[in-house]
């Protein structure tokens, strides 16, 4: 999801979003929109600003959705990868 709309365009998600897999989507909106979904979820997101440019400070997740959209679990930046690939494992047992 983009969490800076006005600097991350589209375009930079599906180019970003293509370099980690096909399956893989990216969603964006309105910032009034990408704020509600961001309240919704739980997701963390500030600028922070530091010599005189900002950098987003975001939640680093991958959420875990079912085949209908429903929430399954999250993969943490920087989890260890067989706790991560044990995660997939049971996403994809319940497909």
């Amino acid at each position: 999801m983009i969490i800076d709309p006005q600097r991350d365009t589209p375009e930079l998600l599906a180019d970003y979003v293509s370099w980690v897999g096909d399956r893989i989507t990216g969603i964006t909106g309105q910032p009034k929109e990408i704020a509600k979904i961001a309240k919704a979820w739980g997701i963390y997101n500030t600028r922070a600003y530091r010599w005189g440019v900002y950098s987003m400070d975001h939640t680093a997740l991958v959420f875990l959705l079912n085949a209908k959209g429903g929430f399954e679990g999250n993969i943490a930046y920087g989890e260890d990868p067989s706790t991560a690939v044990a995660k997939l494992r049971m996403l994809l047992a319940k497909s």
